[in-house]
Parts: C-alpha cells; structure tokens; sequence
C-alpha cells in the first residue's frame, strides 16, 4: 500500500477548474487554507493560539508567490474535504494523503512529503513488530482518524481489530495513554513526534513505517 503525503490543492482535477480557482483567490486578494493544525510537525497549535508547521510555511510562501494575504481555517480532519468541496476554503494542506477515490473529485500537487502508516503503543513489544498483521486480532483494539487513510488502513488490512475513530491526533493519543486503546495507527511523523512528546509515559512507536 503506497501511502503519499501531498497537498490538496483544489476542488477539482481539472486544469481549466484549478485555473479559475486561481483567479478567484487573486480576485479576491487572499487564500484561504484549511489544516486540522494538530498535527505535529507539519502543522500545530501553539499555546497562545498560532498555527505553525512545515505546512503552514508552504501555504504562506503559496500565498506570497499569488501575491494574496493567508487566512487559515482550522478544523477537524474529516471536515477539511468537504470544506474545499463546498468552496468554504480554497486549499487543504494538512498531512492529505493522495487516493483514487479522492483524485477523482480534487486536484493534488506534491507530492512535498513522504511517509506511511506506523503504530503508537505503551507496549514495548509492538515496538518490536514488523508485521502489521500481529495487531490483527479481535482482543485488539485501534484507534484510527476519521475519515483519513488510517481509518481505510485498519479497516482494509486490520479487519478483525476493534476500531475507534477519532476526531484528532490528539484524541487518539489520550486514548493510548488512558489505555483505552493498545494503540494509534497514524502516519509515522505523528507516532514519532507523541513519544517526545510524552517522554515519561511509556510511549513507543515502530522504528518504521508498516507502509510506504
């Protein structure tokens, strides 16, 4: 399973589409960008409110090169899609993976960013697996982002495992550390940056990816 990050650019794969979308953004004068801004590091929140991230830099240099001001729209995850479908913002540029479902009905450019799928646990021996296959059991139980490529992974190739969606990184995360779950499949980044987040509690993660 080929997992790319890029960036979703407009609500169309159409040149002619992506052209007039660009017009409309210099018409107006500014670019609107959607981001779940939870997911570290290519996109977060700091404590006093800023949205910051490799992400965000991308989308003010975008901004710049139109010559238009960024306004960030900050969101859940699931919510991204359906706000660059309904004209709501501009571009989503937030950890999006390509699929064919999605390139049908919107436009990608990148990819800017390459990762895959890996596992975030307490339990030390998961750090030790290579097989995503041994968390495919039914006394296991996942936590995955709705409506992301993580959801699809556990559903496809973790079919017996009990899944639970959430609404962002960081709820997926608490449920790890409440031991509500045994573990977040999210992409690697993500599992990488929660166990220096949480140095003290307990926190693995795969030392690669399960996929590409």
């Amino acid at each position: 399973m080929k997992v790319f990050v890029l960036m979703v650019v407009f609500a169309a794969g159409l040149s002619a589409c992506v052209t007039t979308t660009i017009q409309r953004v210099a018409e107006k004068g500014d670019l609107i960008v959607g981001a779940a801004a939870n997911m570290p590091p290519l996109n977060m929140t700091t404590k006093d409110g800023k949205i910051i991230g490799y992400e965000i830099d991308l989308a003010r240099l975008i901004a710049g090169a139109l010559g238009v001001s960024l306004k960030l729209a900050p969101m859940p995850f699931s919510e991204l899609l359906p706000a660059l479908e309904d004209g709501t913002v501009d571009m989503v540029i937030s950890g999006m993976t390509i699929t064919p479902e999605w390139n049908l009905k919107f436009a990608f450019v990148g990819p800017y960013f390459i990762s895959g799928k890996s596992v975030l646990s307490k339990k030390a021996t998961i750090k030790l697996a290579t097989d995503a296959n041994k968390l495919n059991r039914s006394d296991t139980s996942l936590a995955g982002l709705e409506n992301s490529t993580s959801e699809r992974f556990v559903k496809d190739f973790l079919p017996r495992a009990n899944l639970f969606t959430v609404k962002s990184y960081d709820d997926g995360v608490k449920m790890v550390l409440d031991d509500k779950v045994e573990a977040l499949i999210a992409d690697y980044p993500i599992t990488i940056v929660s166990v220096f987040r949480y140095p003290n509690r307990g926190l693995v993660s795969l030392v690669t990816p399960v996929t590409y």
